[in-house]
């Protein structure tokens, strides 16, 4: 079996890195914290002083820290992960950050023969406790461009997962917008929350953004589409053909 490397046992990263040990894997792990790493230490992981010495002996090392600058320097660092995975390794960076620093890292990486991943997770707290989380990986394959209804399935089992993505995504992506429901008939169900809002002195942000954007598709020409022509808006905002 592959010797794994962890970095990062915080809420997400400590019941993942738990379910490495129990499928039986060798890991080795380092967290800028010790004492948050010692529930795994009990369990068999071997502590690292640094991520230079998680990879020395690892052939995969995983990161899941906090923001894109911990990223950067638990694996780019002169302590850093890369710095000691040797060639024909995987690093893997599960934290949400930067795409930009994604590339830097594959560049960087692609000098030593190392091979990486960017795959940041969606669930929380509780699926990655179950083991279900959604993980989103992007590799040498250039991550722009994505398969939509792929994205859609990817999105519609995490924690962003609703109603309109899982039934509305789909329509989109196919290029459907037969209505279900029309725009325009949205526009006058907003209305009357609004007024009702307004009527009971209540601030609702959300919604007043929300009839903005459904005001536009209307004045688009759109309010005969099902709700889901809300994205043709969207696609016309960023200069894109809809």
């Amino acid at each position: 079996m592959k010797r794994i490397g962890w970095i990062g046992t915080g809420i997400m990263g400590k019941s993942m890195c738990g379910h490495l040990l129990k499928a039986g894997y060798e890991v080795a792990v380092h967290t800028r914290t010790k004492s948050k790493a010692e529930e795994l230490l009990q369990a068999g992981a071997v502590w690292k002083d640094t991520p230079k010495a998680v990879a020395e002996v690892s052939d995969c090392v995983f990161s899941i820290v906090g923001y894109p600058e911990d990223v950067e320097s638990v694996l780019l660092g002169a302590e850093g992960a890369l710095a000691g995975l040797a060639s024909g390794g995987i690093l893997v960076d599960m934290t949400t950050s930067k795409p930009s620093l994604a590339v830097a890292i594959s560049e960087a990486a692609a000098q030593k023969g190392v091979k990486t991943l960017d795959a940041p997770v969606s669930g929380g707290d509780s699926g990655a406790k179950e083991g279900k989380l959604a993980i989103m990986v992007g590799g040498d394959q250039s991550s722009a461009g994505l398969d939509m209804e792929e994205v859609i399935s990817v999105v519609g089992k995490g924690a962003g997962a609703n109603w309109a993505v899982n039934n509305l995504g789909p329509k989109i992506a196919q290029g459907n917008y037969d209505p279900g429901f029309f725009i325009k008939h949205f526009v006058k169900d907003l209305g009357i929350a609004m007024e009702e809002a307004r009527r009971m002195k209540l601030a609702l942000p959300g919604l007043a953004t929300a009839q903005q954007f459904y005001h536009a598709a209307m004045a688009e020409g759109l309010e005969d589409l099902g709700t889901q022509g809300l994205y043709k808006v969207y696609q016309r905002l960023n200069g894109r053909d809809a």
